[in-house]
């Protein structure tokens, strides 16, 4: 009966181990989700900010393209 009581006992404490690991992990994964988000984010405003960038050198293009015209 001893070593069953024993078994039970390691049992119950990898039970423990497991759950606080668990707990750790989902933890982390509130986390990395946290910052996925943010990197999400920050990915649609630098995208947003190339094409008015685009936009800036198109017209900046056609601006010296008409000076361009006229000069000659």
């Amino acid at each position: 009966m001893g070593k069953i009581q024993s078994i039970i006992k390691d049992v119950a404490g990898n039970s423990k181990d497991l759950t606080a690991s668990a707990e750790n992990l989902t933890t982390i994964s509130v986390e990395m989700n946290s910052s996925s988000d943010h990197t999400s984010s920050v990915a649609t405003n630098v995208a947003s900010s190339s094409e008015d960038m685009k936009e800036n050198i198109a017209s900046v293009a056609g601006v010296l393209d008409e000076t361009s015209n006229n000069i000659n």
